[in-house]
């Protein structure tokens, strides 16, 4: 996956389907309205069953997945997460509304869409793997 034309997996073009149709959870198999969804294979981890245990799920999927980083969509904020060698930051969201801005928690309500431009840099992030790099930058004050 990652020596050929490398694209995010499982993103559905509007935000709106990730509410009106939650994922199901890989493991569990519950539908989860908030769940951590990997973009680079489109596996969904619940918070509802599986709880505490998502980050332990998730540091397993990694190094399966991509080797070990990766990025997930937050399904109940639109965040996206970045994870790599136990460490993750919440960086912004790749679904914006019709005037290019975040809705960070869906405050606004408005009809989120995603970006085709941040995905494709999200990929290029992967596919270089500045994940870590991107992390400690988003932990700096």
């Amino acid at each position: 996956r990652v020596h050929g034309a490398f694209s995010l997996q499982g993103l559905p073009p509007s935000f709106e389907t990730l509410v009106v149709s939650p994922p199901v959870c890989t493991l569990c198999g519950a539908r989860s309205r908030r769940a951590l969804l990997c973009v680079c294979c489109g596996a969904a981890f619940c918070h509802e069953v599986c709880g505490s245990s998502t980050t332990r799920n998730i540091a397993q999927h990694l190094p399966l997945c991509t080797g070990g980083f990766g990025a997930f969509v937050d399904t109940k904020t639109t965040a996206t997460v970045l994870v790599s060698g136990g460490y993750q930051a919440r960086v912004g969201s790749l679904y914006l509304d019709s005037h290019g801005e975040e809705d960070i928690n869906l405050e606004r309500g408005r009809a989120l869409t995603l970006s085709p431009e941040l995905a494709r840099q999200l990929a290029r992030q992967l596919l270089w793997h500045e994940v870590l790099v991107l992390i400690s930058r988003a932990a700096k004050p």
